[in-house]
């Protein structure tokens, strides 16, 4: 079986859920997978561990299109897969680039599958237009399925729930000394607890109302220290990112002392170092 996979092939949330998905699928050898890799731009990656062709998609120079979606339309119509699954926001298939993704599906005969996050409590209908025309729907969570309920109940009756899974590989208990190290390089001075918080700089996070909440949590509790695991400076996979340090300075916060981020912290997280950060918070 011929199965064609579009998400991040980068080291971001959808990145580690694309590429474990992806080693499965392709490890027995019984179907032909590729990979439209979007914020990957041909460094090396483990073809051991993930035996697949990955093909650079995304163009952040493109103005309305740097996720590749119609390149991934037009190879669809040629290829004819027999699978293509999409993981990614379902809002960035709105309008003609979902149709034409669909229209491109059914004239190949490939079955579309799309697994897609719900993180609002309010849908936008124009966000549920392209999985409504997937052959399959999958959210990753029960209150997904509820979420989508209050906009359009026909379609929360369909969805199917696959949770994303873990790795236990990487995330597992760690020693009490690494914990103990990090958590006295981001707790400084009068502080005492550590709330970590792990999300890419982009909009769709709402750092604002972030920054918002850590401010009012300080306010109260002002032993507390945040680190918000993001980068605050460079790009962001083709978007504007959130002005972290300006938006904290009005808030009344101090880098260094009530939060540190990405960028500012002392510690250069190595990915295998995450299991470290998790272990140092007191809350996540």
């Amino acid at each position: 079986m011929k199965i064609y996979w579009y998400g991040d092939w980068h080291h971001t949330g959808y990145g580690r859920a694309s590429r474990q998905f992806v080693r499965h699928l392709a490890v027995d050898k019984q179907h032909d997978v590729a990979v439209f890799a979007v914020n990957w731009y041909g460094h090396p990656y483990d073809r051991l561990r993930y035996p697949v062709e990955a093909w650079p998609v995304s163009n952040p120079y493109s103005d309305n299109d740097w996720l590749g979606r119609e390149h991934m339309a037009k190879v669809v119509r040629a290829d004819k897969p027999d699978v293509l699954i999409v993981l990614n926001d379902a809002f960035h298939f709105m309008g003609g680039l979902g149709v034409d993704l669909h229209e491109a599906c059914l004239a190949a005969g490939t079955r579309l599958i799309l697994s897609f996050p719900v993180d609002c409590y309010q849908v936008p209908a124009s966000w549920l237009q392209f999985p409504k025309l997937a052959d399959d729907a999958v959210v990753w969570n029960e209150t997904a399925r509820e979420t989508i309920a209050r906009t359009d109940p026909a379609l929360a009756k369909r969805l199917r729930v696959v949770p994303l899974g873990i790795e236990p590989e990487w995330f597992q208990p760690t020693s009490s000394g690494i914990a103990s190290n990090i958590r006295s390089q981001l707790i400084k001075g009068p502080k005492k607890y550590l709330v970590v918080c792990v999300n890419r700089n982009c909009a769709r996070k709402d750092w604002a109302r972030t920054l918002c909440v850590a401010a009012e949590v300080i306010r109260q509790r002002p032993e507390v220290a945040f680190y918000f695991h993001t980068q605050t400076i460079g790009a962001a996979y083709g978007q504007i990112m959130e002005p972290i340090h300006e938006m904290a300075e009005t808030l009344g916060l101090t880098v260094g002392l009530d939060y540190d981020t990405l960028d500012s912290a002392p510690h250069n997280w190595h990915e295998v170092a995450m299991r470290g950060l998790y272990a140092a918070a007191d809350v996540y």
